[in-house]
Parts: structure tokens; sequence; C-alpha cells
């Protein structure tokens, strides 16, 4: 569970800071994971907003190094007044490790519900490298191809993440080009565990436009993240 707040640009028509409450339920194997997330926001201009999102993946090991696997994932939001809009996915992937990198590739197809009511169907290409560069200390790369009926876009993203005993970080940016080119974006993360099952959580940044009607826009949170079931997480 999180408790906090949240400064952002929503929807481009909610503006200012929201009390915040998320609820998540998250579990993994050696080969597969999963988690599902609700949260509920209320702005200081009266408006409340509702947000679901969840995601699964599974592989089979198949040697040498090699994995193929499986992905399904969407999010559904919906403001005070308005309509639900979101999207949903699901795709194949493959997977190579070799030594400290892991090298994916993906194709997936889906469906989104925009904010003007109206359905489009997506297809995405990706490609990403992970590198394990130090101890706890990982940089990764990707490519993101896609497509919908009328628009077609790409983004490339890189991110540098740490993950310490009580303390992990992760600084990301991206760039688009295509139909919804917008200008580049940053975002970082910090998480603290002050307790065993208590973690301060901090994060910001800007993101881009999406297929979903949202325009691009700056946020801002602040909260605290209790674990109200299983083991603590290690690093």
């Amino acid at each position: 569970m999180l408790l906090g707040g949240v400064h952002a640009r929503y929807a481009d028509s909610i503006s200012g800071t929201a009390a915040l409450t998320t609820l998540r339920f998250s579990g993994s194997t050696a080969n597969a994971a999963g988690t599902a997330t609700g949260s509920l926001s209320k702005f200081s201009s009266g408006q409340w907003v509702t947000q679901l999102s969840g995601f699964g993946a599974a592989v089979v090991p198949l040697g040498g190094g090699f994995s193929f696997g499986a992905t399904i994932g969407g999010d559904a939001n919906r403001v005070q007044g308005g309509n639900w809009n979101g999207e949903g996915s699901g795709g194949l992937m493959g997977v190579l490790s070799s030594g400290r990198s892991l090298i994916t590739l993906g194709a997936s197809v889906g469906q989104i519900r925009t904010i003007y009511d109206s359905t489009l169907g997506t297809s995405v290409l990706s490609a990403r490298l992970q590198h394990r560069v130090g101890r706890g200390t990982v940089l990764s790369g990707g490519i993101v191809g896609i497509a919908s009926d009328t628009v077609r876009y790409a983004d490339a993203s890189i991110d540098l993440s740490f993950t310490g005993t009580k303390l992990r970080a992760l600084v990301a940016g991206g760039i688009r080009t295509g139909d919804l080119a917008d200008d580049p974006w940053v975002q970082g993360l910090v998480e603290y565990d002050v307790l065993s099952r208590m973690t301060l959580e901090l994060t910001m940044g800007r993101y881009p436009q999406t297929l979903v009607g949202f325009t691009d826009g700056l946020y801002m949170t602040l909260g605290s993240r209790i674990r109200l079931a299983g083991a603590p997480r290690r690093a």
C-alpha cells in the first residue's frame, strides 16, 4: 500500500495537488512475475481520479541462455465525470542472456480506448539491451515502435538503476520520433527502506503524450509504501 501525495497535470483538464492511495499485489517465481495495482487520487479541485493496471510475464528456458515467453498487460483510467479509458495488450518475447547482459525482443498487439470514446488497434515491436555494469548497478536501453490505425511513432530510451540493501534509485530518459514526436523526457525514482516493511518513495519527471489522448506533462509523487503481506524485498 502506498499513501502519499501527487502533484501533476492530468488529462489536460486537472492540474494541482492530490492525495493518493495505492494498493498493489505482486508475486514472482523463477520464470514468471505479475503485478496488479489500483490507485485513487483526489485533487485539490475536488475531482477524483481512478487508475487500475496490471502486468504479467512468463518465460520458458530453452537452453543456451535463450528463453521464450509471453506477456500480457493493461491499464484503465477514469476522471470523475468522464469516461473509462486505457489500453490492453498481449504478445510474445524472446530473451537471450550472456554473462552480464540480457537482450529482449518482443512483439504484441492490443486495443486502446481513448478519452474521446474511440477505439484503436495497436501493434508493437520492441528491442532492449540490459547490462549489469557493477554490483547492484544496471544500464539498459531500448527502442519501441508503435503503430495504430492512423498513428506511427518510435521511442528510444536509456536508464540507469541501482539496487542496494535499503536504497533503490533509477534515472531514465527518452526521445520520440514519428507522428507523436515530442521533446525529450527524463524521469527519476528513489526508494529507501526505513523499516523492514516500510519504504519512502519519491518519483518525478516528465511524460510524453499518449495514444489514449493524454497530453505530455510533469509529475511528482511522494509517499510511504507499506508491505502488508509477503516477504520484504531483497536487493
